[in-house]
Order: structure tokens, then C-alpha cells, then sequence
């Protein structure tokens, strides 16, 4: 089902069409090719070369002549085959990546104003014809293109010889050129599978038979029929050579019983395997583990969430929260922050000056880390309280809260200089800054300094010393600081020092503090009466997951889709999908989706009067070119084997907590998207949209819920349960007001007609109570997406930590740590999925809104009727010339020129 905020812009954008069609035909050309109509403007657009694979998807480079291409003969020794690979590899890095232009999309506006806005048009604008500069760009391309052709024609040929006479990197470099499309290589996916399954028979190379493993089960590119049970064994095969990817994915599979049962003790074994390698890897690096990226970003979340804002779960109810604050993760956000806090700054305004430090130290999405600006702005800070030799200037007495942001500044300092970030490493400068800070309460500081005795870095080791300033950290909150005092408790052994220790890592772990999310996946995992397995194989996965860097390719992926390269995103998170993540498994599917419509006239025409239903304006072709006005008359048009692949993710994603993929898996079910023979299974999407609209977590879910009681579609039509989900919805999301007054309009109209004619349908019962429901928003703040921004929080002063991160080194996305933290199905239950916001004693005239609505559609239907009368006496009135020019204006969109060009308007797939 379409999202009921989308169903209800679309009907309103047609009431705006319907009084004003003259200045359409007259003003408009239709094309068949909207691609372009609605693209914003690009931020920063750049001409960076596609990225290539991620290094470990790649063969060494070496360095040869480009010259030799090789020859045929199958019996060449080691020493001639390996030239060849060598004089090809030569030949490959002379060949330039193709530059792709970044395509990622500014935050736009998602009032219902707006959305009308967007519909109306994709009929209004005109595709503009390639300027000349394009064109001779193009043919640039063209003539670089022939001579890198001609280079890796050769290039390629040198690795056929070899991998004909049997040379492994010569069939590896070829199956990676095939399947990744490195160095201008076309892919072919089959030929790809081929030279993976050769290599993998041939040597038993681990990353071969991972490769072999991930496309039997994914049938990528039609290369092979998807086979899981060969999937399996590939993927056993790399897993127990130590391939890190089939491991997660053995493991995944064992968790949620994909091709296999469900066995957890196998999920532990692998997640367990996997997941040491990533500790040993973290703490690898500086002291204090290696700062990891952070890539498993959901694509959707960019737009609002697969419904788009609001009517989304993840921008409604408790996550709508957050809609009113900055993200550093969104550019035009980021653009808008640097420009305050950097203005601020200027001023000595203290919280922005530690703002900037912070986000140059940490980064963002959109940001990059940047250890001499973040340095900047810190000591700017430490200059203003402290002199050289450590004294409180005078002039610092009067500033308010300097102390405060000083000593944070002084942590950050501190951790800078112990790890070595943007400088050498110093412990006498660590010691020196967190001594500073500590004396201020900074528990950056505090932990700081426990960390330097517990290692002896600079200082006399000492785990007593260490425990003292932990525990003053910890207090405080520091989730770091609480992993590290866990830690200590536990490695004493002691049974009652392990209980408070695994209190401790609690705390840390539901932070995203990596190490705590170790240690209780080694308590829980540990042999004894106290073993949870369940509890041990979400901890393992959650620590392999998060150090992306030995693994995944979610970096690589999103960097993809960012330059507009689609296929290598979709092929990349698709990687990553079977390996396990959850944001992966949704980004495969919201890109695979077809179900993404812009217009399906004839799902929503039954709710316009019959006058406007039977107009000519209304002769738009539907997507499937069918007079059906069943939901489902689209779905046999589909490639079913993408949308099959699709609906395959969605459900993986929506088994890890995702409800908006439940509700998409109860829209694929609903239409028949993807399921044999595209036969819906109305049964099936009822219990996803049940489990979605548990706890009121979806407003979608129950106002289709509302909306299937009221039509008696897969269920017995009942009037009275139909309005209990529809002011559900409104309960779970106060921006359902204005589709939910609407669609209760049409139910009552629907139950008193059934009451008149005496109709078996229960009815509509009394209304409930409304004292405790959330007030909601009126028509004019719906259309007008009118809402409070406060500057702060309501509660919060401005010398309260407002920065949209904290100290403590956990993941940019706060929201997932949480959910990571806990095991299946936790933070639905635990969830606040109130409106949370106070709309005060504001009263609404429902009456009057609703008498607005029908109004124009009334008037609308009467402006048809007109039309109709008109063109009745125009075919009757005699003269040749006032006729014609009568039906001419009578015709509206249903005599538009070259209406033929409008097909296909109805989706954009």
C-alpha cells in the first residue's frame, strides 16, 4: 500500500488539475521521460574517478611493461605466466576510472504542500535538451574511452593466456575485472561466476569460494540459478579457511535459519570466530582501539524512510523527536552548523568553539576528520582559562562556564596527544592536559587518566590508581570509563566482582562502547548455568559488524551510491546483506524496489465523486494500461525475479527489527509483488501489518489495517474496527491527521449509508474517548507542514551539553548503538511512540475543516458538470467553427497533444 500521506497529496494535486486544465494543455509539451523534472541541484559535485572495489576485493598491483601481450601457448612455465599477469596489471593502471559527479540529494521539505508540489510537477516541467558543453564533454569521454578500450583489449588478452595455462592471479584478476567492472571492464556476472568457481575448485582460495558462495545464493546478473545448499557449502568451505565475510555469513544464516535450521550454537561459533579477529584488529591501533567508520547507513532514512517523513517509522512517533535537531550526517544540516558555529566562534562563543573541535575531531557522514582544526579550536579554549604554566588567568574568573568547556577541551587535548591523533604521540602532554581536565570533573579527563596507569603510559602502572579514576568517570556516565572498571572486575575472576562487572559492561554496551559488547558476549557464551546463547550470538555480531574495516563493504557502497553509481551499490550492499546487516538488507531492498509509484490513478479513484471519476480529465493511462481499479492490476507487469529479490531482503530486514520493512513486506503480499505467478496473499499482508502496528509503532500499518477492515479485504468488513486503526494511526503519528479525517469522513458517510439501507456491516459505534489523544495538528499546519522549533529542548538550558553527539566514543548514530545493544525485539517493547510534543490548549474546529474538504471536492465535481453541459450544447449547436472551438476547451488533459507520451507516468521504477 502506498503511504497514506502520498495517497492523500495525489488527491488533492487532482483537485488543483481539475480547476485548472485549460493552462496545462496550453502550457505544457508531455514527455515520456521524467527522469529529470524533480532532480535537486548536486552539493559540491566533484569529478573524483569511480572508487574501485575495496582493496581486499582486489589482486597486488605490480609493476611490468605494457607492451608484451602475451600468447596462447597453454604449456608456458611459471616464470612466462606470471609476466603476463604482470604486463597486464602494467597495462590496467594506465587506464583512467570514468569521473561520476555526486548525486547525493539535499534535505528537502516534506509538508503535503510540498509533496503536491512534486506531483504536480512531474506533468508541469519540461525536460531541458543537452547543452553543447555536455555534448563535447561526451565526446571527450568517447575518444578516452576508445583508447582505454584498446588498452585493456590488451591488457585482457595477457590475462586470458595465463589463466588458460593455469595461473591463479591471472583467473582472479579476471573474475574480480568481471564482477566489479575495475578498470572500465563491462561486467558480466556470469563470466565472473566462471572464473571465481575455476579458481575456487582450482587452488581453494577462500575469496574465491566466498565469491562463488555469495552468487549462487543471490543468482546476481542471471549469472547462475540461486541454489542455497551450494551457497552453504562454499560459504563452509571459505569459513573454515578463515574468510571473515563467510563466517558472518554462516553465521547470520544459523541465527535466523536461512537454507539451514536455526542453530544458535552454530551462530555463536561463527560470530565468535569472526568477531576475536575484529577485536584483535581494533586494538591494533592507538591507545584506546582504532577509530572505526561508520557506514551502515539506511538510504531511506536520507528521504524520510521508505514512506517518506512522517509517515515512516523511523521519522514518526518516538524518532520524530529528532526532526526538530541538526544532523551532522546530512550536508545542507552540516553547511548550516559549520556557518553558525564558525560565525560564533569568531565571538568566543564557547559552546560553538568546542562544537566546531569536536566535529572536526570525530567527523561525520558528510565531513571528514580534521586533527589540526579540531586542535585549533581546543587550545583557542584551554588559552582563554589557563596560562602556560597551568595557572587560572585572571579574566577567567567572570566567564561563565569557561571552566566547564575548558576542561572538556582539556580531554580532548589529553586523548589527541596519548593516541597520537594529528600529532606525535606525548605522554607527558596527555598527562598534562588530562591532569587538567580531571581537576576540572571532565570525565574524558578522569578515564584519561585511568588509562594511562592501567598501561603505564608515561606514569607508574597501577590497577588500584587506574580503578580510583574510573570509578569518578563512570559515575558520571562516561560509558567508556564503565567498560574499563567492568573490565578490571573482570579479570580478578572473582564471581561477585563478575556480576558488577557485567552491570558495568550493561551500561557501556547500550552506548555502542565495543568492548563492552565483547565482554558480555563472552560472559553470556561462557560454559555454566548462567549461558545465553541468544544474548552471546547478538553481542558477537554486533562487535564484528561494527568494525567494518577488516570486512565490509558498506563504505565502498555507500561511496557508490553517492557518486551515482548505482550497480556498484546495489552489488555492494548486496555483499553486505548476506553477511548480515540489517541496514544493508533494507538499502538492497529500497533500491531493488519497484513498489515506488509516483501516481496509480486507479487505486484512488473510488474516492472522488462519480462526476469527476467518469470526466474525460481523468483518462490518464494507469501504469499497467488496464481498466482495473484493483490494487494488484500492476503486479504481473513487474520483472517478478527483481521484485522476488527484493521482497527476499525486505524480509530479512524486517526480521531484524525493521518495521518499515514489515510494512513493505505487507504491501509486496498485498499485491502479489514478487510472489508466484504475482498472486496476492491478502493473509499474509494482514500479519505483517499486525506486527508492524504493534505497540503503535507504524501509523501506516494501522491505517492499512483501517483501510483493509473498512473494504472487508482479507478480513470481515467491520465499520467499527476500520475507526479503531484509523484513530490509532492518528494516536501513533499526529501527522496522520489530515489522511485519517479524511478516510474517517468517508467511513462515517459509508456507515450511515449502510445504517439507512440496513446494511449487515457492523457500524460505527460510540466514539471513544478522546481526553487523553495528543491534540492534532490542524489542515492549515498539515498542508503547510507548520510545527514548533524551538531552539533548545523544551527543559534544556543553553550551558547543557546540546552537541548532537557526546563524548563518549560510541557510533554517530545513537539510535542504532541502542538498538544494536539490545537483543531481538527489546527496543519495540521498551519504545516511547508518543507524539512528544506539547500542542498546548489549541482547538481545532473539525467541523469546519471538514466541511473545507468537501467543499472543494464538491466544487470540483460541479466544475465538471459544468464542463459537461457545455460540451453537450456545443455538439448540438449547429455552425461548424463554434462547435469545434467549444469541444477544443471541453477536452482538457484528455485532449492534450501527444498524449501518448504521458504513459508510464503512472510509476517511476
Amino acid at each position: 500500500m502506498e503511504s497514506w500521506k502520498l495517497r492523500w497529496s495525489k488527491a488533492l494535486a487532482l483537485l488543483v488539475l481539475c480547476t485548472a486544465p485549460t493552462v496545462i494543455s496550453a502550457t505544457t509539451t508531455p514527455t515520456g521521460n521524467d527522469q529529470q523534472t524533480d532532480a535537486p541541484k548536486d552539493i559540491e559535485p566533484t569529478n573524483a574517478p569511480r572508487k574501485l572495489a575495496p582493496q581486499y576485493f582486489q589482486a597486488p598491483l605490480l609493476l611490468v611493461d605494457e607492451n608484451d601481450t602475451g600468447n596462447g601457448n597453454d604449456k608456458l612455465n611459471a616464470d612466462t605466466k606470471q609476466e603476463l599477469v604482470d604486463q597486464a596489471l602494467s597495462i590496467l593502471r594506465t587506464i583512467e576510472e570514468p569521473a561520476l559527479k555526486t548525486k547525493r540529494k539535499k534535505d528537502q521539505q516534506t509538508s503535503i504542500i510540498t509533496i503536491i508540489a512534486q506531483q504536480l510537477r512531474r506533468f508541469l516541467l519540461l525536460h531541458e535538451a543537452q547543452s553543447q558543453e555536455e555534448t563535447a564533454e561526451k565526446l571527450e569521454a568517447k575518444s578516452d574511452g576508445n583508447k582505454a578500450s584498446r588498452k585493456l583489449r590488451l591488457a585482457v588478452e595477457g590475462l586470458e593466456t595465463a589463466a588458460k595455462a593455469g595461473n591463479s592471479d591471472a583467473l582472479f584478476l579476471l573474475a574480480e575485472m568481471n564482477f566489479y567492472g575495475n578498470y572500465t571492464h563491462p561486467r558480466n556476472y556470469k563470466t565472473a561466476f566462471e572464473k571465481y568457481k575455476e579458481l575456487a575448485d582450482l587452488t581453494g582460495n577462500s575469496t574465491a569460494q566466498h565469491m562463488v558462495g555469495f552468487i549462487y545464493a543471490t543468482g546476481i546478473g542471471n549469472a547462475v540459478e540461486r541454489d542455497q545448499a551450494k551457497s552453504m557449502l562454499y560459504h563452509t568451505f571459505a569459513a573454515l579457511a578463515g574468510n571473515t565475510r563467510s563466517e558472518m555469513t554462516l553465521g547470520f544464516r544459523y541465527r535466523t535459519g536461512v537454507a539451514t535450521p536455526r542453530n544458535c550454537d552454530s551462530a555463536v561459533l561463527w560470530y565468535k570466530r569472526a568477531a576475536d579477529k575484529a577485536m584483535e584488529y581494533w586494538l591494533s591501533g592507538a591507545p584506546g582501539g582504532r577509530f572505526l567508520e561508520y557506514n551502515a547507513y539506511r538510504l531511506a532514512d536520507d528521504v524520510g524512510g521508505v514512506y517518506g517523513q512522517g509517515a515512516s517509522v523511523s521519522s514518526s512517533g518516538a524518532n520524530a523527536k529528532r526532526k526538530g535537531m541538526a544532523s551532522t550526517d546530512s550536508a545542507s544540516d552540516l553547511e548550516d552548523i559549520l556557518d553558525y558555529w564558525q560565525m560564533m566562534a569568531v565571538k568566543q562563543d564557547l559552546l560553538s568553539m568546542y562544537g566546531l573541535g569536536k566535529l572536526y575531531y570525530d567527523g561525520s557522514r558528510v565531513l571528514p576528520r580534521n586533527f589540526s582544526k579540531a586542535r585549533y579550536y581546543f587550545n583557542q579554549i584551554v588559552n582563554l582559562y589557563w596560562e602556560k604554566d597551568g595557572r587560572v588567568k585572571k579574566s577567567a574568573a567572570g566567564r561563565t562556564g569557561l571552566d566547564k568547556f575548558a576542561s572538556r577541551a582539556a580531554g580532548q587535548l589529553g586523548r589527541m596527544y596519548m593516541r597520537g591523533d594529528g600529532v606525535k604521540p606525548d605522554y607527558e602532554k596527555a598527562y598534562k592536559w588530562f591532569k587538567r581536565g580531571a581537576a576540572g570533573g571532565d570525565m574524558v579527563s578522569q578515564n584519561g587518566l585511568g588509562f594511562m596507569h592501567l598501561n603505564g603510559y608515561g606514569v607508574q602502572q597501577s590497577n588500584q590508581v587506574a580503578a580510583d579514576w574510573f570509578k569518578l568517570s563512570a559515575e558520571q556516565g562516561f560509558p567508556a570509563a564503565q567498560s574499563n572498571l567492568g573490565k578490571l572486575l573482570y579479570d580478578t575472576g572473582i564471581k561477585k566482582d563478575l556480576i558488577i562487572a557485567t552491570e558495568y559492561f550493561e551500561l557501556a554496551a547500550k552506548q555502542g562502547i565495543l568492548e563492552a559488547q565483547y565482554y558480555l558476549a563472552e560472559i553470556y557464551n561462557a560454559e555454566g548455568v548462567g549461558r545465553t546463547c541468544s544474548h552471546a550470538v547478538v553481542y558477537y555480531k554486533n562487535v564484528v559488524e561494527r568494525v567494518e574495516a577488516t570486512q565490509s563493504p558498506l563504505g565502498w557502497a555507500l561511496r557508490s551510491f553517492e557518486n551515482g553509481d548505482i550497480e556498484s551499490a546495489i552489488v555492494g550492499y548486496m555483499m553486505a546483506a548476506e553477511q548480515g546487516y540489517e541496514a544493508a538488507q533494507a538499502n538492497v531492498a529500497y533500491l531493488l524496489d519497484q513498489d515506488k509509484s509516483a501516481f496509480r490513478w486507479q487505486e484512488w479513484l473510488h474516492l472522488l465523486p462519480e462526476p469527476i471519476r467518469s470526466s474525460k480529465i481523468l483518462s490518464l493511462p494507469s501504469p499497467s494500461h488496464s481498466p482495473s481499479v484493483s490494487p494488484h492490476s500492476t503486479a504481473n507487469q513487474r520483472d517478478n525475479k527483481t521484485a522476488e529479490l527484493a521482497l527476499v531482503y525486505w524480509t530479512r530486514s524486517a526480521k531484524q527489527n525493521n518495521m518499515d520493512s514489515f510494512v513493505k513486506m505487507g504491501d509486496y503480499y498485498y499485491r502479489g509483488i514478487g510472489l508466484p505467478n504475482s498472486q496476492p496473499d491478502v493473509e499474509k499482508a494482514v500479519q505483517c501489518y499486525q506486527v508492524a502496528s504493534q505497540f503503535q509503532q507504524s501509523a501506516q500499518a494501522l491505517w492499512n489495517l483501517g483501510y483493509m477492515y473498512e473494504n472487508g479485504i482479507g478480513m470481515k468488513q467491520d465499520f467499527h474496527l476500520a475507526k479503531r486503526f484509523y484513530d490509532q494511526a492518528m494516536e501513533a503519528n499526529n501527522e496522520a491527521y489530515l489522511p485519517v479525517t479524511l478516510s474517517l469522513l468517508k467511513l462515517r458517510v459509508r456507515s450511515l449509508w449502510n445504517t439507512i439501507t440496513g446494511g449487515d456491516i457492523n457500524p460505527i459505534g460510540p466514539d471513544d474517548s478522546e481526553e487523553d489523544r495528543p491534540s492534532p495538528r490542524t489542515l492549515l499546519e498539515q498542508l503547510f507542514n507548520l510545527r514548533p522549533n524551538p531552539a533548545y529542548p523544551p527543559g534544556r538550558a543553553e550551558d547543557d551539553d546540546l552537541l548532537p553527539f557526546d563524548d563518549a566514543d560510541a557510533t554517530p548514530d545513537g539510535a542504532t548503538n541502542q538498538r544494536n545493544a539490545a537483543d531481538d525485539g527489546e527496543a519495540a517493547a521498551n519504545g516511547d511512540f508518543g507524539d512528544g510534543w506539547d500542542w498546548g490548549d489549541e482547538e481545532d474546529d473539525e467541523l469546519i475543516e471538514n466541511m473545507v474538504i468537501l467543499g472543494l471536492v464538491a466544487l470540483a465535481g460541479l466544475y465538471v458538470w459544468y464542463r459537461q453541459q457545455r460540451r453537450m450544447q456545443a455538439e448540438r449547436a449547429e455552425g461548424g467553427n463554434a462547435g469545434n472551438n467549444q469541444a477544443g476547451v471541453d477536452q482538457g488533459l484528455g485532449g492534450v497533444p501527444g498524449l501518448g507520451a504521458w504513459e508510464g507516468l503512472g510509476g517511476i521504477h
